[in-house]
Formats: structure tokens, C-alpha cells, sequence
């Protein structure tokens, strides 16, 4: 593949730059013909970068990208050679669906934080994710877990019933920073993770059907409602 000018790479970089910079300023202006010349444009520019060998593009001149993947934002880098540091680049994993089209596979990546950023586990090198299991096994779960659960675990997609369901492949695992900020019971859910942080699966270990019982509560946390003295009765 021919590599990309770097002067060519900054430029399309800025234009990303600025028109999340507008967006973020005129949010309540930019109406929705403005917004899908956005979203076309930013496509255009990924489909670039993904055409061209970015190997001679250092690290540090990634700084402020944004990458997004979802089911209408293809993101697949395999091709690439990029030198991709994390700490340097905004990623939104935007999708849980297979239809989500990312990869990263062929990259030098740096500094991806597997607790903050959703993912998918596929985008990765098999032996970049092995290296990452040796260092950090809490993070990662047996090969030996269904699929789904997996998937949603990578993509921070976990329901507070979900977990409970599949409750026996978490022992030992990180779990408080996976959870689905917009499930049904996302309050209750958070309510849980502030009171017990990775203690939650011991608690769900040592009182499931107490806990599963109460989850059914429609009420669920409300401050004035007894169920949620039940859940401080158990600390």
C-alpha cells in the first residue's frame, strides 16, 4: 500500500479536529443536513487512512484524533501499519452489534485501557491480547464463557440481570467497570457498584436469590422504599 503524505495526515486529521470542535460549539444550530455532511465527510476521511500504509505516521501526530465504530461508522485499520497510542486518541465503540466493523489487527498499539474503552475482543492481534491476559488476567474471561457473554462483558454491556444469570463466569474478574449505564435498572445497578465495587460478585454469590428477588422490585433503590434497606442490611 502507498504511504500517506504527512502533511496529507494532519490535514485530514484538523478537518476532524474542527468539525467535532464546531459541533461541540453550535450543537443546538447545526441541523440535520449539516450533521449527515459531517458524518459523510469524517467516513470519507477514515476510508483514506485505511487505504494507505500510515507506518511512517509517528505515534504523537495521532494526538486529539477522534475514532468512532459503529454499525454506520466502519473502522477497519488491518491494513494500515498505524502506530496507535490511546492515550493520545478519543475512541467511542458506538456499537454491540456484529455489524460494528472494526479492526486494529497489523497495528502497533500503545496505552489501550481495556477497563475504560468498549471494544470488541476481535479487533486486536491474537498475541497483542495474550500479552495484555498475562498482565492483566482479571480483565479477560475464560475462552471457555458463551460468546455473548463475553461480548457484552469487552463492550462494558453488562445488565445487572445478565449478570446474575451468568454469574459463575466472573469469579475472579473485574466486573464494576462493565455495566450498561442505560439498562432498565441502571440506577439500582449503580447504586450496587458504589456500595460494593468488585465486591458485587460476592454478593451476588453469597445472597442470589435474595438479590435476584429483590431485583424483580419495581422500586428498586428508591430511598423511601424497603428495599433498598434490604440491600444496606446486608453490607
Amino acid at each position: 500500500m502507498e504511504k500517506l503524505d504527512l502533511q496529507i495526515f494532519r490535514e485530514l486529521k484538523q478537518e476532524i479536529v474542527d468539525m467535532l470542535a464546531r459541533i461541540e460549539n453550535e450543537i443546538d444550530k447545526i441541523d440535520n443536513e449539516t450533521k449527515a455532511e459531517f458524518e459523510n465527510r469524517y467516513k470519507e476521511i477514515i476510508r483514506i487512512l485505511a487505504e494507505h500504509d500510515l507506518s511512517n505516521i509517528d505515534f504523537e501526530e495521532w494526538r486529539g484524533m477522534f475514532l468512532v465504530v459503529g454499525g454506520n461508522f466502519p473502522l477497519d485499520f488491518s491494513k494500515t501499519n498505524a502506530n496507535l497510542d490511546f492515550s493520545l486518541i478519543t475512541f467511542l465503540f458506538d456499537d454491540y452489534s456484529e455489524d460494528a466493523i472494526c479492526s486494529f489487527k497489523g497495528c502497533k498499539i500503545t496505552n489501550f485501557d481495556f477497563e475504560k474503552n468498549s471494544y470488541a475482543i476481535e479487533m486486536f492481534d491474537e498475541e497483542f491480547i495474550k500479552e495484555i491476559q498475562q498482565q492483566k488476567p482479571e480483565l479477560f474471561l475464560s475462552e471457555d464463557t458463551p460468546k455473548n457473554v463475553r461480548d457484552l462483558y469487552y463492550a462494558k454491556g453488562l445488565t445487572i440481570e445478565f449478570f446474575s444469570r451468568n454469574l459463575q463466569y466472573f469469579e475472579g474478574k473485574k466486573v464494576s467497570y462493565a455495566f450498561n449505564g442505560y439498562e432498565p435498572n441502571s440506577y439500582a445497578t449503580k447504586c450496587l457498584i458504589k456500595l460494593y465495587g468488585d465486591n458485587i460478585y460476592n454478593l451476588f454469590r453469597d445472597y442470589k436469590p435474595m438479590m435476584d428477588k429483590i431485583l424483580e422490585h419495581p422500586n428498586l433503590f428508591d430511598p423511601f422504599d424497603e428495599f433498598y434497606y434490604s440491600i444496606d442490611r446486608i453490607r
